[in-house]
């Protein structure tokens, strides 16, 4: 090896040397430094202002007007419960806390739609006593859940949201005593083809929409040929689309909107 290479290679090992002693000082420096138990004893630890908000935040919310319409996040709060007893799905997430007191006459309508198409939520009513009185965890994921509470009897109730598993996130509640409109169908048509024919509709508004059913109608006949999940919201277009393969000349179509509580509203295509 000729001195030209060799110095170049002393050259190269003690420049890699001084890089390994820079990067060996920044992260010691980065390191925190830690604290003895006798250290940790004398320094006062102060409790995070984020923390006290989350605390103070768990004040159950008083309805004291109707209607009723929240935002909130449930990822807020601290205070896991379990719900599972009375929804019948796997719970223990954060929870955020209504207070109804009811007159013993008035019906209430309750949706709770997540604003995450991830969080799939739990909605539950106790009595003063806590005792579970009605649960839904029937939905997936992004959408709603909603219940009648049918002339409950006059006391203090709690409405409690809470999420599957441990899931939480955002959500928008809404508390009527008016029996909301299940949904608001904008357009429909139909669209023959070679095929089928496609029947198409868009919505405005799902309230207390379960979902669509489909049906086919032939002079007295009608045959039900779709069901149809909602997946629209309460403040925004939804679009639907099914191919009849089957029809016929005469055929024509009426669309069911199924509330969640069993209403029904047709609608001719």
């Amino acid at each position: 090896m000729d001195s030209g290479r060799l110095f170049r290679a002393v050259i190269t090992f003690l420049t890699l040397l001084a890089c390994l002693w820079v990067l060996s000082r920044l992260e010691r420096r980065d390191t925190p430094h830690q604290l003895s138990p006798a250290d940790s004893a004398a320094v006062p630890i102060s409790e995070p202002h984020e923390q006290a908000q989350q605390i103070n935040a768990q004040i159950p919310v008083e309805i004291s007007a109707l209607p009723l319409v929240a935002l909130d996040n449930t990822c807020l709060y601290d205070g896991a419960q379990d719900l599972s007893r009375c929804t019948g799905a796997i719970s223990g997430g954060p929870v955020r806390e209504y207070q109804i007191q009811a007159n013993g006459s008035d019906t209430y309508y309750v949706a709770a739609e997540p604003r995450s198409e991830f969080y799939d939520l739990s909605l539950v009513l106790f009595d003063s006593a806590r005792q579970c009185m009605l649960g839904r965890d029937e939905q997936g994921p992004g959408f709603a859940e909603g219940m009648v509470l049918e002339k409950i009897g006059a006391g203090h109730y709690s409405l409690l949201v809470g999420g599957y598993s441990e899931d939480c996130g955002p959500f928008e509640l809404t508390v009527s005593d008016k029996t909301p409109a299940i949904a608001q169908i904008m357009k429909s048509i139909t669209v023959p083809g070679r095929n089928g024919t496609v029947v198409r509709w868009e919505t405005f508004g799902e309230v207390d929409l379960a979902h669509f059913e489909l049906y086919r109608q032939n002079g007295s006949e009608r045959e039900r040929i779709a069901v149809l999940r909602a997946h629209g919201s309460k403040a925004g277009f939804a679009f639907y689309r099914f191919m009849d393969r089957q029809p016929r000349a005469d055929s024509m179509y009426v669309i069911e909107a199924v509330a969640r509580d069993g209403r029904r509203e047709i609608v001719k295509v």
